[in-house]
């Protein structure tokens, strides 16, 4: 079953070869599963500005899992938690993903201003405000839990 998965996530539109970029940059160009309409020209741009980021973005991303675990092995040390330790470590953790945010905001930018089209650039920003309105609705029910 995952291998048939696999083939037809192969055979789909996605940024082919790249599915980090999918995941991390995909949550702005589509929603639903509505897609801005990448040409294989555009894929093959977009590969090719995620090949340039990837080494940036996995110095992050080892970074916070050694931070993490970090915070774990301080966290569940004879069942109380070195306070100040854990500030420490949660502040490097905050700094870094702050870094990857802007790591995804540098790459978004080059896509928008050196793949996208205009027509593609304003169905995107459409997706995006969506992507923000979904967020404050979770941010509303988790703030409307509380009170049950």
């Amino acid at each position: 079953m995952w291998q048939l998965q696999r083939e037809q996530q192969s055979k789909s539109t996605s940024i082919s070869g790249c599915r980090p970029v999918e995941r991390w940059w995909g949550n702005q160009i589509r929603s639903d599963g509505q897609w801005v309409d990448l040409s294989e020209t555009q894929n093959s741009q977009i590969k090719t500005i995620w090949e340039g980021e990837r080494p940036n973005i996995a110095v992050l991303v080892r970074d916070f899992a050694s931070e993490q675990k970090e915070m774990d092995a301080i966290s569940f040390q004879d069942g109380a938690a070195d306070e100040g330790r854990m500030h420490d470590i949660s502040a490097r953790e905050g700094a870094t993903l702050a870094k990857l945010f802007e790591e995804k905001e540098k790459l978004t930018g080059m896509i928008y201003s050196q793949v996208l089209n205009p027509a593609q650039r304003k169905k995107a920003d459409e997706l995006r405000k969506r992507w923000s309105s979904r967020l404050e609705h979770v941010a509303d029910r988790i703030g409307n839990a509380a009170g049950r």
